[in-house]
């Protein structure tokens, strides 16, 4: 049985995966990359939470989490008000780093 035409292209894309973000990135920045990665990865929405907190370092990841969102929350991260509860938390400790 062969592939349909739709399964061919999706095998044949291939994305370069983001790098994993810590508070010494900007998230804005990374998040563009990582919405361009699920996208062409076809990523479900319902997955991307998951996907996003595998990219995070151990101290973004406790930080995202803590947030505590809502399933319809993470089921749109890209949504307006979602990425700027996840950016705006980031954001916050990101200023507190100290200089490295």
């Amino acid at each position: 049985m062969g592939d349909n035409p739709q399964q061919q292209q999706q095998r044949n894309i291939s994305a370069k995966s983001p790098s994993e973000f810590s508070l010494k990135q900007n998230f804005s920045t990374w998040a563009k990359q990582f919405r361009n990665y699920c996208e062409l990865l076809n990523i479900p929405n319902a997955n991307r939470y998951r996907t996003l907190l595998s990219y995070l370092d151990a101290e973004c990841f406790t930080i995202v989490e803590n947030l505590n969102l809502a399933a319809n929350q993470r089921a749109n991260i890209f949504d307006n008000a979602v990425f700027r509860l996840i950016k705006d938390a980031l954001s916050s400790r990101e200023t507190s780093v100290p200089p490295g």
